[in-house]
């Protein structure tokens, strides 16, 4: 095919006219109109034959016998999808010879913008290009610009570069647009890979000159958004073009990278794909940046240069703890010398706590002293700031490596005030259960000043099941001292009682007989006590409670006595019962709880207390203990109380026939209320017969009696 918009499409026509020429014979009318209509139908290259006319399937006979067309497979094709794609837009040219003018399908249709390539019809569609250029140039030209607007130029911006590639649009004013556009794109950093190769590719097919400046800008003229990946992508593609101009861009590129981290070591890594010397040189500049972070232990790890990894290793600045020690681990295979003396000052320069714990098991398969020696400084960084973990693991680390410093390391640590006691006791106690030996530095953090009593109390429990008597004794003499409240105090006691109950029970006993410690508490401590101490004991700590304690523990004191069936126990109620200043609601319960031991305070309330209701319970419950006292105080009640149900049940609460004469007086006493009268005389009635007759007589005739009252009276008197 020879060159040019014209050498193409008269080279299609020849072909074309030979075919019309073969098929001239049978039909010479119609062979091109007949090649146009079956390119037109054929929509993959397939002959539709059989959905012609009649008249047009006689001549498909003919068709392959002018190398137009081929069978494959049973199946007619175009030998050439060019030429079907050429007549098919000569169909199109045949019936819209004006171009793509109005709003017919057609027309519409022509150069529409898509949203991918290739487009379903591109060969069709660039022929009606060139067969319209030159009879409605004005409207291509304009349905093509609209191809280039930023809505569209992504991906229709390549049926442009193919018609101008090929030149079939001659004499246009598209194609430097089209360059500016996809110069721009080359520049557009928010395109992927696969979109920027293909813009390149574009470029370099419609003006390989543009695109090799392009490409050299983008790698040498690079803002800060454009990254080494996307510049070496540049060189790459300039390297395909210009072998000399894409190496001057590589060196360039080597020595200046941008992007990301990672970014920047990825390309560096590419680079030394393509060029040793020049990959090199662009992993030295990374090591060099200080903005590399940890990606400069990567590069230097890459360049396998100890000196350079030694040097970020044991930096005070630079990369983090975590890419150090990669590199340190890297450095030991490389020089196993260089390594162990960087090892300790990266240890020296941590940030992390636990790096320098991680660096000695790290070096100690190649040097156990320097093993050693990381990890003694970490486990004796004694500080508020110290990671007191960190420090235990050190300190096991240490008995691992030299076994005979492993107890002194132990006892350093249980010793430091600034280790959590958690971690001093777990010392301590790995001192006794590991390494078989004694229990002193257990004892001192029980014992230790800067330790919470509450801790201390721990360490001092720690050793009950090997050393129950030193526990025990510890938890005493911690409870002595050590908890700001009895109630603390006793916890603790509590705790020796559990080991070893004889040292613990002699100050429990002094806890029951604080006058100062709260009632309630004392009395728990004598509930303690009582399954451990004999009765006489028990009885001696409740009756402390009652003699000084408050009101209410002293009452559940002696109840407790009580309980016991002991002797003692009403007693002690009654001691409870002679408080004066109680209220005398409390005081008669607890004299009616103290049997005869709450005599003498039933005695005053009987006589004294406040309301007579009260006056009434004490009298009669002291008539069960002293006969005449109780009547003398219940005949009062009779002569004088109130409400005048308190005289009736006092006189029915005295012995023998005096119950008669006092409800009798109460019947007679005009003072009294009405119903009293009637209650009492009704009683009377009930006992004796005659005599409430009698008083119900001389009551009904009684001026002040109501009529109801009177009415019930005579009614019960006439049956």
């Amino acid at each position: 095919m020879t060159d040019g918009p014209r050498g193409e499409i008269e080279e299609l026509e020849a072909i074309v006219r030979a075919a019309e020429r073969s098929l001239a014979e049978l039909q010479p009318n119609d062979a091109r109109v007949f090649m146009e209509e079956l390119a037109h139908r054929s929509g993959q290259g397939v002959l539709d034959v059989a959905s012609a006319p009649p008249r047009l399937r006689a001549l498909s006979g003919h068709l392959t016998d002018n190398g137009v067309f081929v069978v494959e497979n049973g199946q007619v094709r175009f030998a050439r999808p060019e030429v079907r794609d050429y007549l098919a837009a000569c169909h199109v040219v045949r019936r819209h010879p004006r171009g793509p003018r109005g709003l017919t399908p057609t027309a519409i249709k022509s150069f529409f913008p898509r949203k991918k390539w290739p487009w379903p019809d591109d060969g069709v569609q660039a022929f009606l290009a060139a067969l319209w250029w030159r009879p409605a140039r004005p409207a291509v030209e304009r349905r093509l610009r609209i191809l280039l607007h930023k809505r569209h130029r992504d991906p229709n911006t390549r049926f442009l570069v193919d018609l101008l590639r090929r030149d079939l649009i001659p004499g246009n004013e598209l194609r430097q647009p089209t360059i500016e556009v996809l110069r721009t794109a080359l520049h557009d950093d928010a395109l992927d890979d696969e979109r920027w190769s293909v813009w390149v590719t574009e470029l370099q097919s419609l003006d390989p000159a543009v695109a090799a400046d392009e490409l050299d800008a983008v790698v040498s003229s690079a803002g800060s958004t454009t990254g080494s990946g996307r510049r070496f992508q540049a060189v790459v593609a300039l390297l395909d073009d210009d072998r000399l101009r894409g190496m001057k861009a590589l060196k360039f590129l080597a020595r200046n990278p941008t992007g990301t981290d990672e970014e920047r070591l990825r390309t560096a890594h590419h680079i030394r794909e393509l060029d040793e010397a020049e990959g090199v040189i662009a992993l030295q500049q990374l090591v060099g940046i200080e903005d590399m972070g940890d990606r400069r232990i990567d590069a230097a790890i890459a360049l396998g240069r100890p000196d350079l990894l030694s040097d970020l290793i044991t930096a005070r600045r630079g990369p983090s703890d975590e890419a150090r020690f990669q590199g340190l681990g890297n450095l030991l295979a490389m020089d196993r010398e260089a390594a162990l003396g960087a090892a300790e000052q990266f240890a020296a320069t941590a940030a992390a706590q636990e790096t320098p714990l991680r660096i000695a098991e790290l070096v100690r398969p190649f040097d156990h002293q320097a093993a050693l020696r990381i990890a003694t400084r970490t486990a004796e960084r004694d500080d508020a700031r110290a990671d007191s973990e960190v420090r235990y693991r050190a300190v096991l680390l240490i008995g691992e490596i030299e076994p005979a410093q492993a107890v002194p390391a132990l006892h350093r640590l249980s010793e430091s005030k600034h280790a959590t006691f958690e971690v001093a006791l777990r010392a301590a106690l790995r001192i006794v259960a590991t390494h078989h030996g004694p229990i002193d530095a257990i004892v001192a953090l029980a014992t230790a000043s800067h330790v919470a009593w509450a801790n201390q109390a721990d360490a001092a429990e720690a050793i009950k099941e090997t050393h129950p008597e030193t526990s025990a004794g510890l938890l005493v003499k911690i409870a002595r001292s050590g908890p700001p409240t009895d109630a603390g105090r006793f916890g603790v006691l509590q705790r020796a009682h559990k080991i070893d109950p004889r040292q613990a029970v002699g100050e429990i006993v002094e806890l029951v007989k604080g006058k100062l410690v709260a009632g309630p508490l004392r009395l728990r401590a004598a509930d303690y006590l009582s399954s451990s101490v004999d009765t006489a004991t028990t009885v001696a700590l409740y009756a402390e409670i009652v003699d000084t304690a408050d009101t209410e523990c002293a009452r559940k004191a002696a109840d407790r006595v009580i309980a016991m069936n002991h002797p003692d126990g009403r007693r002690l109620m009654g001691r409870v019962a002679d408080r004066p200043k109680e209220k005398d609601e409390f005081r008669l319960a607890a004299a009616c709880e103290a049997g005869p031991y709450g005599k003498n305070t039933l005695l005053h309330l009987a006589f004294k207390g406040r309301p007579d209701m009260l006056r009434l319970r004490a009298a009669q419950a002291l008539i069960e203990f002293d006969r005449s006292s109780g009547r003398t105080a219940l005949e009062k009640l009779v002569e004088r109380a109130t409400p005048d149900q308190v005289r009736i049940q006092a006189a029915r609460s005295l012995p023998g026939t005096a119950v008669l004469g006092a409800l009798t007086r109460i019947a007679c006493d005009s003072g009294a209320g009405e119903g009293a009268r009637v209650d009492a005389t009704y009683r009377v009635w009930d006992i004796d017969p005659k005599r409430g007759r009698q008083l119900a007589e001389a009551l009904a005739n009684q001026p002040g009696i109501s009529p109801k009252s009177r009415q019930r009276i005579q009614y019960d008197l006439q049956r």
